[in-house]
Order: C-alpha cells, then structure tokens, then sequence
C-alpha cells in the first residue's frame, strides 16, 4: 500500500503553532491565556500524531537526551506528590500536560532530522513568524486611533491608557514574538528568499512594534541579536559581506533614533506614548522583591522545594517578604525551579540542558543553527525577566526547534509491531488526557470570569447545578469549595470544619476573601495572633479591597457574638486606619 506523504500536513501545523495563538484575538474574560495555550496544545498534537503515522515502521524507540529534561521534571512532579500530596489536583495536573507536551515537542522535532526536514520546518516557521509579526504591528497601528473593534471582531479591543500591543495582551511577550519575527525576516533574507531592499523596511516595521510595546527589553534584544547577525556571516557572499554588515550594524541606533521619533508623531489616548526610557527606572524594586520571595522559600526547602503550583500561597505564607502583588511566577526561571523543585532538580535539568547547548555549538553553522540560535537568545534573556517558558505558545515551538538540533537519542530496541502500539498508542492518550484536563480548565476559569462579574446568591445556585451537571467534578473540586467556603456563613456549622476548608484553598491559591475568611475563622477560635498577621499581609498584598474586608470582619463580629472575634474587629480597625495614614502621609 503506498504511504501518504504528509510532510506538508505536519510543517503547516508547526508554523500555525507558531501563528494562530499570538493572533487570535485575546479574549475579555480570563479564559483567553488558557484558549490560545489550548490552541498550542491542540495544534502540536496534531502535527506529532500525524507524523506517527508518516513513514516506515522501525524496530526501535529513538529518545532526544533534551527530551529526558521533560521526563525528568515529569516523573520528579509525580515522585513529590506521592510524598508531599498538594491540596488539589490541580495543582500538578496542568504542569504535568506541559512537561508531556514539551516531551512531544522534542520528539516531533527530533522526528523532523531524522527526515532530513530541518531547512524545510525553519523556512515555514520562519514565514509564520514574519507574517504573525506583521499583522501584530498592523494591528497595534490601528489601536493607536481606534479603542473598540466592534465592527472588527478579530482585533483586540486596547484598554485605555495603555500602549497598544495588537492581540497579544501582554507587551512582554508580543516583543518577545517581534524580536523572534525580525529573527526570522533576518533568517530569509540569509536564504536568499528576500532582498536588502525588503529585508530594510520591514525590519523598520517590526521596530515600530518594538517601541509601541513601551517595553525595555527590546532594545536588548535588538543589541544582542544584531551582535548575532552581524558575527555571522554565514550565507553571504563575499562582495556584500561589507554591505550587508554595514546595514546590520546600525540596526541598534536606528532602533535608537525610533524610540525618540515615534512617540512625538504616534499619540495614543490623547497623550504620548509611554517609552521605554520613561519605564527605565521602574518596577525594579517589584522585580527584586519577587527575587527575594523565591530565595526565602528556597531556603525552606532547599533540597526538593516547596512543590509544585504552591508558590501563590507559599509566598503568602512562607515568605520571609510579602510580594507587593500576588504572582504565580517569580520572574525568573532558574529561582522559580530552585523554589518549587529544589536544587537537586534545578541541578539535573539545567545540567541536561547544558550538555544539549555544547552540542548544539558543535553543530556545523549553518542558517538554521543561527535563526535557532536567535530564538534561544530571545526566549533566555526573557525567561532571566518573565516567565514565557510557563505559556505554551511559547515553550512548543521552542520544544520543536531544540529537537532539531539534538545530535543523538537514546535508543530503545522492541519489535517493530510494539514499536507502532507504544507510539501511537501513547500519543493518542496524550491526546485525549491535554484535551479533557484543558477543556475542564477551560470551563473552571470561565465559571471564575463569570463569579467576578456577575456576583449575586442566585448565581452560586446555578453555578452548583450547573457543576452537577458535569460528567466529572474532578477538575472542579477547587471551584466548588470555592462557592462552599464563601457561601458560608461565620456563625454556623463546626469551626473547626469551617477553618480546615478554608486552609485548603489558602494553601492553594491567594485570595482576599479566603484570606480574611481565615483571620475570622482564627480569631473566632482565639488564635488572634495568626488572625492578626493574615490580615496585616492581606492589607499590604492587596490594599485596595482593605475597607471591603474590615467590612466583612466588622459584620461577622457584630452577629457572631464571639469576643475574641469582637477583640480582632476592634484591632483590624485600627489597623487599617493606622495604615491609611501612613500612606497620606507616604504620598
């Protein structure tokens, strides 16, 4: 029987994995992160179960040695469960869909060498990038004038006051993405699939991009990858070696000079854009003290972490330094590994990634390796600042490009019919566990857009008919404690049932409402002390719901007629009022 070639199938799905999450539009509720992070998943999965089907039958399993840092992190997660179990499953199940994810990934790109695809995948991606950068630039011209988009319904809507950022509704990462656009503009104009004389204004283009976001790191990362460029030479010919490093190297100034002439002529709003120069001295001190949050609970477990999908409550109750926002992500990889996993881990997964990297340098240089390189210097200086490895539209097709250029896997003998029923069979289950763990994710962020919302008794009745209604609660169950907790009143049911509920969720997850529902519960059992420390690290982490809370607690003390509770209401109140002065007198 003649097999079907569908090589075509597999490079279109791996350039849309590299298009359609950053240009959908980004969606008003919190569902959207979650939607084009399934879009990535969904996409990726297609590609690897296709391409299980694409060829001859082999007597062996091949394994990228990256690909065992995926592995490893999986089974480490699955090992600290079982010895330290987190409140909710939850908690570890999503990251370990990341780690299978990112395993298949590598693999798929692996799978693209041993093809011999590689030139052909990177020339696809390459022009996914270029056009996904080119719409997210049109797209934030057009917010520079226009806020609503309610005659355009694939274009995001721009939040007053802030710069425009097409559809990626982070700046963070849409400069990310246009560094790694300009990459790949740089990588066809090496493969002689374009010319200087389009290569120029289309680079001027993406720069705009760059400084609309307002975002410091595009200047670094036009500095570090024009230093690239420019050190490579690598398809050039001789007589325009000169010619074309001259251009190349007034890439920084010309971004330079852009950064000073666009925000004159651009306003957004009514006023000026916000530059980057202007944002040079801020946020430095949320940034360090994010540092100084992992470092603490580093050293409260600095052996194994804390575990997985604990840092929100952690850093709430562990930290030796309150975070001046709650965050799920420290800012910086090696310190959020080193957190949540413990040196041991850290260690072997920065190990593995080390050996990948020195064999990567051995590889002999061609465009590929160098547009490769591009990414990586991209997405590691941003992970040294951000967190886009934790989304999976960026850390997939950073996955399939890594895979390409490992040298060598780890080989696996079994018989060839074996071989078919582990490959297929996994990828299929693979499949099938990412699509039900993110639909009902899907579903619990939704219920949560909507509770924030539309906040009212009658719809914490129909949100519990509605959970009913589900074929499974499992994925639910944070939500439905959630409503269980809050739905309760001080007063009634056993407070000691009362008080281990709502530790579960403080365990879990950071809150206003479950944090001051906690100071009740203690102070109602006389522990005034921890009641008064919660309420004093909820008034710092979130001082604009304070007078809501103290609200709540000065009613709870009016009809719980509990004296210890009247004696925290009486303290909480002054409390608050001594911090509203010091920040008069702050500001």
């Amino acid at each position: 029987m003649k097999q079907i070639d569908t090589t075509s199938w597999i490079l279109t799905l791996v350039g849309l994995l590299c298009l359609v999450p950053f240009v959908q539009p980004y969606h008003p509720t919190p569902i959207s992160s979650l939607f084009a992070e399934w879009q990535a998943f969904f996409l990726l999965w297609t590609a690897v179960f296709i391409a299980c089907f694409h060829g001859k039958r082999r007597g062996e399993i091949l394994i990228p040695k990256i690909g065992c840092s995926a592995i490893f992190l999986f089974f480490f997660v699955v090992i600290s469960v079982a010895f330290k179990p987190p409140e909710y499953a939850q908690q570890v199940v999503l990251p370990l869909c990341y780690f299978v994810s990112l395993y298949g990934a590598i693999q798929l790109g692996f799978w693209l060498r041993q093809m011999d695809l590689v030139k052909r995948c990177t020339l696809w991606v390459a022009i996914y990038f270029v056009v996904g950068g080119a719409y997210t630039v049109a797209v934030q011209f057009l917010q520079l004038h226009w806020t609503g988009f309610s005659f355009l319904p694939f274009i995001t809507p721009k939040m007053a006051g802030y710069n425009p950022y097409g559809n990626i509704a982070q700046t963070n990462h849409l400069v990310s993405y246009l560094a790694i656009g300009w990459a790949s503009t740089h990588y066809l104009l090496a493969r002689g699939k374009i010319k200087l004389r389009v290569y120029l204004p289309f680079s001027l283009l993406l720069f705009c991009g760059l400084v609309m976001s307002g975002q410091r790191s595009g200047f670094i990362y036009v500095v570090s990858l024009s230093f690239l460029f420019w050190c490579s030479a690598l398809t050039i010919h001789a007589d325009r070696i000169l010619h074309r490093s001259f251009w190349i190297s007034c890439m920084p100034a010309t971004y330079l000079l852009l950064s000073y002439i666009l925000p004159i002529l651009a306003r957004v709003d009514g006023a000026q854009l916000v530059t980057a120069t202007q944002r040079l001295g801020t946020g430095w001190d949320v940034r360090f003290n994010m540092l100084h949050i992992g470092w603490s609970l580093f050293k409260n477990a600095p052996v194994f972490g804390i575990g997985w999908g604990r840092l929100p409550s952690y850093q709430f109750l562990k930290a030796d330094v309150l975070p001046t926002l709650p965050a799920n992500h420290l800012h910086n990889i090696v310190i959020q590994l080193m957190a949540e996993t413990g040196i041991f881990c850290t260690v072997i997964v920065l190990a593995i990634f080390f050996l990948w990297l020195r064999t990567f340098i051995k590889f002999p240089s061609s465009r590929e390796k160098q547009f490769v390189f591009s990414v990586i210097i991209v997405i590691g200086l941003h992970s040294l600042f951000e967190y886009p490895l934790w989304y999976a539209y960026f850390l997939l097709p950073v996955g399939v490009l890594v895979g390409m250029f490992e040298a060598e896997g780890i080989r696996l003998k079994v018989p060839g019919f074996l071989t078919d029923i582990i490959i297929k069979g996994a990828s299929i289950l693979a499949m099938a566990v990412l699509f039900y763990s993110f639909f009902e994710a899907l579903y619990v962020t939704d219920l949560y857009a909507r509770r924030s919302n539309f906040p009212s008794p009658t719809m914490r009745v129909e949100e519990v008919n509605e959970i009913a209604r589900m074929p499974s609660n499992f994925f639910l169950k944070p939500y439905v404690d959630f409503i269980d907790s809050t739905g309760r009143e001080f007063n009634s049911g056993d407070l000691s049932v009362n008080t281990a509920l709502n530790q579960r969720l403080l365990n879990s997850l950071i809150d206003n409402n479950v944090i001051v529902r906690q100071s009740i519960y203690w102070a109602m059992a006389g522990n005034n002390k921890e009641a008064e420390i919660a309420f004093v690290r909820m008034n710092k982490i979130f001082p604009g719901e304070a007078p809501a809370m103290l609200k709540v607690i000065n009613r709870a003390a009016l009809y719980g007629k509990n004296d210890h509770l009247t004696a925290f209401s009486i303290w909480a109140s002054h409390s608050a009022e001594s911090n509203r002065s010091l920040l008069k007198k702050a500001s």
